[in-house]
């Protein structure tokens, strides 16, 4: 029975054949990946808390690359095709839908946590509206009003190249400083915005690069000739990891200087080659992995509660394995549900 699954999923993706449309493949097959590395950064903080191999080698360096692409990724293909006022809102109203149809989904964790800690409920409300738009109503969906946030930054100074990408990096360095190296800012902003996790300070910068990669596409083409700035990148990229994992070994790194290089060499790298066919099924896929992962960490982490106890390893993999099993039988799904569609 698992042979023939694990042959549907493969057929369903078709993998290997080449575009004819002008699709980007490519990107689909990245961003696969991107999800999974995300999936195994979350596995990491919640079942290898203390395990240094994973907090160094996992996730305060390579997993760093996930959410940093994805903006790159959702730079370029907005503006693959002209943005106006008109089609940045559309694209604004797609992510807020989004956005609050998986905040329904985790409200019951979202609760939980509140119940767990014995949070008065007024409290709870304004801390909630609070992470809403500051942060994200769960710990994997800041990404969301983040890219909100960066998409309309990147928009406003869209016909000032030379200003939008020097002040986007400049806010990027800022926002590094702050959520990797120590730089703290007066309490008062924390108090009111929670962290610089976010797209201001970690996703304007991104954004604009992908702008950048659509506004100079058919330079990149020249681009494949860099593998090896990808690997000399992820090298760095691991230096910088373990000297920060090395002198705060409680840190969770969420983006480095070396990050951002892995990540704007390697979208350029798969933007560059010639893009592969695959069915719609894997951009779905990836987008499920994503979302749906954190309520199957929590539900391999409850079966402690009922006596079932599992060592890490064992942990890591079930979670992987019914995340994948279940993002593939709901994009599935959509063929029959239609609502589906809306979570992806």
């Amino acid at each position: 029975m698992f042979v023939p699954l694990v042959h549907r999923c493969l057929r369903e993706f078709r993998i290997g054949e080449y575009y004819k449309n002008g699709g980007y493949g490519n990107l689909d097959i990245l961003k696969l990946a991107l999800a999974i590395l995300v999936m195994l950064r979350h596995i990491g903080q919640n079942f290898f808390k203390d395990n240094m191999f994973w907090r160094i080698y996992v996730i305060n360096t390579i997993s760093t690359i996930g959410v940093t692409s994805f903006f790159i990724i959702s730079g370029f293909l907005l503006y693959k095709k002209p943005v106006n006022k008109e089609r940045l809102k559309k694209q604004v109203f797609r992510i807020l839908k989004l956005y609050g149809c998986w905040t329904v989904v985790y409200l019951p964790l979202i609760c939980y946590e509140y119940l767990k800690h014995r949070v008065d409920i007024s409290y709870a409300f304004v801390e909630f509206a609070q992470r809403a738009v500051f942060d994200g109503t769960y710990y994997h969906l800041w990404y969301l009003p983040s890219l909100i946030v960066a998409m309309c930054i990147v928009y406003i100074m869209r016909n000032r190249r030379f200003t939008l990408m020097a002040v986007t990096m400049g806010l990027m360095i800022i926002g590094i400083l702050a959520n990797t190296y120590g730089l703290r800012f007066p309490k008062m902003y924390y108090t009111i915005f929670l962290t610089t996790r976010n797209g201001l300070f970690m996703g304007s910068f991104l954004v604009a690069i992908g702008k950048y990669f659509a506004d100079y596409e058919i330079k990149l083409k020249n681009y494949k000739h860099c593998k090896l700035v990808l690997l000399v990148a992820i090298m760095f990229l691991y230096l910088e990891g373990v000297l920060v994992s090395k002198y705060d070994s409680q840190i969770t790194i969420n983006m480095t200087f070396s990050t951002v290089m892995v990540a704007v060499v390697l979208v350029g790298l798969m933007i560059s080659q010639l893009q592969m066919n695959v069915s719609k099924t894997v951009r779905n896929v990836s987008t499920l992995i994503y979302f749906i992962h954190p309520w199957i960490i929590f539900l391999v982490v409850l079966l402690e509660h009922f006596g079932i106890v599992l060592n890490a390893s064992i942990k890591a993999i079930i979670t992987m394995f019914i995340s994948v099993l279940v993002a593939f039988v709901v994009a599935k799904m959509t063929n029959i549900f239609k609502v589906l569609n809306e979570f992806m």
